[in-house]
């Protein structure tokens, strides 16, 4: 039912008559639409429990002769029309995919019950999302509009839209588990819930007789994978199993998924060659990730296996613009902000290889690497000699070794004790700490770490943290100067931010004129928004001679890319980085994927707001 006649019936009253003009001025409609409607809606109603009485000189009135009837006849209607712009969108674009012929504007219009500005409003937004499925609107004038694009593309599109849908999908799910179970062949159950909602989107589209069209497949390309052999036989199980013909390159476009789909480790299929080409791409990845962050993976062979393995199924959902989801996206940005953000350097190298834009979930499973990689270079940390200083009997002193070689045995290889009187002759050639539990008054050519005789939990923690590693880098605020933080930037755009953030650095820091020019290169390279309202442009090169952060917020939020953001760092790495700027990065990226500690940026608008929570990040 449309929007108009319920509206009408929500005016009309059961007791109590109403004028057209009441009933036109409550509508905003004309006494001539008013007399219209009324006739349409007792065409309706007919034989559903109601009707409208009209008396002449008197108005109107809402009879109900059987309320039952009629509540369970709105109750099926009203479920109808969108409420709101986004709703609108939605709408639309399910009406456009459902149907393959075109539609007027006029009757959407009618339809929707908005006016022309309203629909067009609705209709840009409508493009922009079809955009990226890659597909268009075809106008064609007396007859409307049709969603224009290949039939793949379409395919994806109406998966993504469908999902909202109850669909049952039990035979078909049964069907696919079962014949790729017989083929050994696996997959995640995400991805094998992916790959059936594709399925039963092909079997309906191709029973309304939309084909695939070869052309838009490299059938002989896609016959030589692994997959396209299982693809085959699960054409043929489906085909006995449903009573349905699948046409020929159906199968290539099952292979498609298949192999987009396919799992780095576990997979039964045999001789999956890993290409040259993918080796010196993951080796260009490490390269980047090294240049830009100072992280150093290159002689980290698990992970160079891993990323290969994974650009074997990237490379072809790339090539065919698909999207892996993955469901655990938001809690490897949570819990492993920094090997987020080395992904996201990294993805600037497979954009440029294989020509396209890497979605969030796609860098979010490139992070899943970089994370056990990460991980692995902690545990695998050369353990650390350390010196053991106290001032008490031997008794109490090996007590003390009994207890550090317990609760840090996982990270100390030898560990020598001591009392301050034999420091000054005491060989330090191979002693990485000195730990002590009184004052150290002489000369001691290693870093010491006073503690009390008996540890609490934060001096245990930082204990940890210095065994784990070499050096400490300095401060994480030296890299954010007050002089470039700007706690209240106007802007309506990425680009005028960006501007006005590089037009304030350049008098303050030496940078080279095309500075801004370099951020937006990098920001067509591949995408800085994290999500949480902030993103983190950074220049395509390493060009000033220190690194530093500039923080802006913004004073409203604006759309950057595909998300909004408020808070930006815009982040520029010195030319001749020779030291460790892996704090930095651990800590900047636990801070902006931090919520409290985002809206906390938003709301105080001060530096040493930020310097405090920065600090209390470090700790």
């Amino acid at each position: 039912m449309k929007q108009k006649y319920l509206d009408l019936i929500s005016v009309l009253d059961e007791v109590n008559y109403k004028t057209s003009n009441e009933i036109g001025e409550q509508l905003t409609i004309s006494n001539k639409t008013v007399q219209k409607l009324i006739k349409e809606l007792n065409e309706l109603l007919k034989g559903n429990g109601a009707w409208i009485e009209v008396k002449h000189r008197t108005g109107f009135r809402m009879q109900v002769d059987n309320r039952e009837q009629f509540q369970s006849f709105l109750n099926q209607k009203q479920n109808v029309l969108p409420s709101d712009s986004s709703d609108r969108v939605h709408y639309i674009l399910k009406k456009l995919v459902n149907n393959e012929g075109y539609l007027r504007l006029s009757d959407l219009e009618e339809e929707l019950y908005v006016s022309r500005n309203t629909l067009s409003a609705s209709m840009k937004k409508v493009e922009e999302i079809l955009q990226k499925y890659h597909l268009s609107l075809e106008r064609r004038a007396r007859y409307g509009i049709r969603i224009k694009g290949t039939e793949f593309y379409k395919r994806s599109f109406v998966t993504r839209v469908l999902k909202e849908q109850e669909m049952d999908l039990t035979k078909l799910s049964e069907c696919i588990r079962n014949s790729l179970k017989k083929q050994n062949f696996s997959i995640t159950e995400y991805a094998l819930q992916n790959l059936i909602v594709h399925l039963h989107v092909a079997i309906k589209r191709i029973e309304n007789s939309q084909y695939i069209s070869e052309k838009a497949l490299n059938i002989s390309e896609l016959q030589m994978q692994p997959e396209y052999g299982i693809a085959g036989q699960l054409v043929k199980d489906l085909e006995s199993e449903l009573m349905f013909k699948f046409p020929e390159p159906e199968i290539a476009y099952i292979t498609i998924h298949l192999a987009g789909k396919r799992m780095q480790q576990g997979n039964k299929v045999n001789n999956v060659v890993i290409k040259q080409e993918i080796s010196d791409i993951v080796d260009e990845m490490i390269s980047e990730v090294y240049k830009k962050t100072n992280f150093d993976f290159r002689s980290d062979l698990e992970l160079k296996m891993s990323l290969c393995q994974h650009l074997i199924a990237l490379e072809v959902r790339a090539k065919y613009h698909m999207e892996l989801k993955n469901p655990l996206l938001e809690e490897v940005k949570t819990s492993y902000p920094a090997a987020f953000a080395i992904a996201i350097e990294a993805s600037v190298v497979l954009n440029q290889r294989f020509h396209t834009r890497l979605s969030e979930h796609e860098i979010g499973y490139i992070a899943f690497s970089f994370a056990l990689a990460q991980e692995r270079s902690v545990s695998s940390m050369v353990k650390k000699n350390v010196l053991l200083v106290c001032a008490t009997g031997k008794g109490s002193a090996k007590l003390l070794q009994y207890k550090y070689e317990k609760e840090f045995g996982d990270c100390i290889d030898q560990l020598v004790c001591c009392d301050v009187t034999e420091l000054e002759d005491m060989d330090y050639t191979h002693i990485d700490y000195v730990i002590t539990t009184v004052p150290i008054n002489v000369n001691v050519p290693r870093p010491i770490l006073e503690v009390q005789y008996f540890l609490d939990e934060q001096e245990i923690s930082n204990l940890r943290a210095a065994l784990f590693e070499e050096k400490k880098s300095d401060d994480v605020m030296q890299f954010y100067p007050e002089e470039l933080f700007i706690s209240n930037l106007k802007a309506k755009n990425r680009k005028e931010v960006i501007h006005k953030m590089c037009r304030h650095i350049a008098k303050m820091r030496k940078v080279p004129d095309n500075f801004s020019q370099l951020v937006m290169i990098r920001e067509e390279a591949a995408r800085t928004e994290f999500g949480n309202l902030v993103a983190m442009p950074h220049p395509s090169e390493n060009v000033s001679e220190e690194t530093f952060v500039s923080v802006a917020i913004l004073e409203q939020p604006i759309l950057w890319e595909d998300k909004k953001v408020q808070v930006v760092f815009l982040v520029s790495i010195e030319r001749d980085l020779n030291r460790s700027i892996q704090s930095f990065y651990n800590t900047t990226a636990e801070f902006f994927l931090n919520k409290e500690c985002i809206n906390g940026l938003i709301k105080n608008r001060s530096y040493s707001w930020f310097q405090e929570k920065i600090k209390q990040l470090e700790e």
